[in-house]
């Protein structure tokens, strides 16, 4: 008797892991944030002075993808000036709901590419997240 009470016990705990499972990968029901959320790399110089890139590009390297951020005028220059270049944001939270993708950031001036970085990105069920990856870089330029 008490080997079947043991084994619909191990039965229920099993369906019980796959059910939480299958729930945390429904999003139906969240409710989130209205908060933009973005990721961003931060590079300096030996100095610790911001680096200001003349451009830069972040690729999915498994796709080849394009996903750099448009970025006005404005919001260029400040981004220079800081030395803070966006990887990943929002925009793509519901194309990568709970998944992983990695991302190749490219940065250069002129034309010498000085950062060739790689991060592991993804999203839950309403913001990106960073998985691995450093977003404090000195660079030896």
């Amino acid at each position: 008797m008490m080997k079947i009470y043991l084994t619909l016990f191990m039965v229920l705990m099993i369906t019980t892991c796959n059910n939480n499972q299958d729930e945390k990968n429904d999003c139906s029901e969240v409710i989130c944030t209205m908060e933009f959320r973005s990721i961003s790399v931060s590079l300096k110089d030996k100095s610790e002075m911001p680096v200001s890139l003349d451009r830069f590009k972040v690729t999915a390297t498994e796709t080849g993808k394009d996903m750099t951020r448009d970025v006005n005028d404005l919001n260029w220059e400040l981004i220079r000036q800081t030395g803070n270049y966006p990887i990943f944001g929002d925009e793509f939270s519901k194309e990568y709901q709970n998944k992983e993708v990695e991302i190749l950031f490219e940065g250069f001036i002129g034309n010498d590419r000085i950062a060739n970085l790689t991060f592991l990105v993804g999203a839950d069920c309403c913001h990106v997240q960073l998985i691995d990856g450093q977003l404090e870089v000195v660079l030896d330029i």
